[in-house]
């Protein structure tokens, strides 16, 4: 066995199929480790949805049980105590500085010009608000990923070029003449491309002890149409593409609307592979695939894997990431569910009966209104209020334990949230 056996140094055909079942592999993983299922728990949680895919959620009181005696209300601490640790975190920007390497005036002014970069590029181009973005998918999900790549079609047009037209093989269409049939093609000064991603986006080799990764594929949605302008040569493939596979498995919200209709849709999944520069790599790859076939191939462009991770805490023997807020998934379900108890009970029997003894002598509308003299026979009774109200004070001492068990594992006090 030679490194040429290395899947990832086969040639574009077969490695672009292995990408393929890297990615069904990674979500099968998930799904049968139940880990799918916590990322769906704990994203509906956190916009007040039923974690269990249900209707209830925390914009209205909703009813559920066998026949709608359910009177079900939640209460989203579980958002809240999340978006203060979110800001505990990032309330404060970080001051960066660029250094010159010495004094000469040219490495003083490329530094002024490095911090005048920084600046533009986190205000201007929205980097600071899309590391945000990571470090609220890394509460969520345990982990947030930045993508910085270079997009050679980003930035402002500066001029026209003329290219070959290419056919389906990507071979040059001739003319009469056997001349290539030219078109034109605006040249652009191309600009860095940030995104953010969760665990679902990012697929690598989750066994392993390796923090710096020799490998990641990194999924993403592309309009069908722009891509296929992108890559002409490829166009009539793109365009009649369907649903990947392991489409359904890769996605959150199946549980909220059941089986998406995934037909028609003008997106495709881009799966785009990077290999750093390793010993059996030394120049790395990278590799774009729509469906089962490689659209872009070569060496990495890059320096470095283009993708840094957030992870608050990393598993033993794993890649994968864990978050103190799964922790609290359990209590926030075990309080939604006291607090339905109480509401039920309220808006069953919130409003009293009468117990009017047998031969009492009252009707109903004796009883109507305020202010009115009501006579009954005093051998049966006066009428008595049916109290079923009554709430035990041990649902409310629950409620409240409930509360502070969460502000205590999650680290946030009640102070911080405005209850002191």
């Amino acid at each position: 066995m030679s490194t040429r056996d290395y899947w990832a140094a086969a040639d574009a055909d077969r490695l672009a199929r292995s990408i393929g079942a890297k990615a069904a592999e990674y979500y099968e993983t998930l799904s049968a480790s139940g880990r799918i299922d916590v990322f769906r728990r704990s994203v509906r949680t956190y916009y007040g949805l039923d974690p269990e895919g249900g209707w209830r959620n925390s914009s209205a009181v909703t009813y559920g049980g066998e026949q709608g005696e359910l009177a079900q209300l939640s209460l989203n601490s579980y958002r809240n105590l999340a978006e203060h640790l979110l800001t505990m975190t990032t309330g404060s920007r970080p001051a960066f500085s660029a250094r010159a390497v010495n004094n000469d005036q040219a490495a003083l002014a490329q530094a002024q010009l490095a911090e005048g970069l920084i600046d533009f590029y986190l205000d201007e181009k929205n980097i600071e608000d899309k590391a945000i973005e990571v470090a609220e998918s890394a509460l969520i999900f345990g982990e947030g990923w930045l993508s910085i790549t270079w997009n050679p079609s980003g930035g402002d047009a500066y001029g026209v070029e003329s290219v070959p037209t290419v056919d389906d093989q990507g071979e040059p269409v001739l003319d009469e003449m056997g001349q290539p049939i030219l078109e034109q093609r605006a040249i652009y000064e191309g600009d860095i491309e940030v995104s953010v991603h969760g665990p679902l986006d990012i697929i690598r080799e989750m066994n392993s002890e390796k923090i710096d990764l020799d490998w990641i594929i990194k999924r993403e949605r592309y309009n069908r149409f722009d891509l296929a302008a992108r890559h002409p040569e490829h166009e009539d493939y793109i365009l009649s593409l369907g649903p990947a596979s392991y489409e359904q498995e890769s996605r959150l919200w199946d549980n909220l609307m059941g089986a998406v209709n995934l037909e028609g849709s003008d997106d495709v999944i881009v799966l785009s592979f990077y290999h750093a520069r390793t010993e059996s790599m030394p120049e790395g790859r990278f590799t774009q695939v729509v469906g089962d076939r490689p659209i872009s191939d070569g060496a990495l462009p890059y320096l470095n894997l283009p993708c840094y991770p957030m992870i608050p805490s990393r598993e033993f023997d794993s890649t994968l990431g864990y978050s103190r807020m799964w922790d609290l998934l359990g209590i926030q379900q075990a309080m939604d569910s006291v607090a339905t108890t109480i509401l039920t009970n309220h808006d069953a029997f919130g409003v009293q009966n009468i117990l009017v003894p047998q031969g009492a002598q009252i009707e109903a509308e004796d009883l109507a209104g305020g202010l009115r003299m009501v006579q009954y026979n005093p051998a049966a009774g006066p009428p008595q209020p049916l109290n079923l109200l009554r709430i035990s004070s041990d649902s409310y001492q629950l409620l409240n334990i409930l509360n502070t068990t969460m502000e205590t594992l999650s680290g946030v006090n009640s102070v911080a949230r405005g209850n002191p």
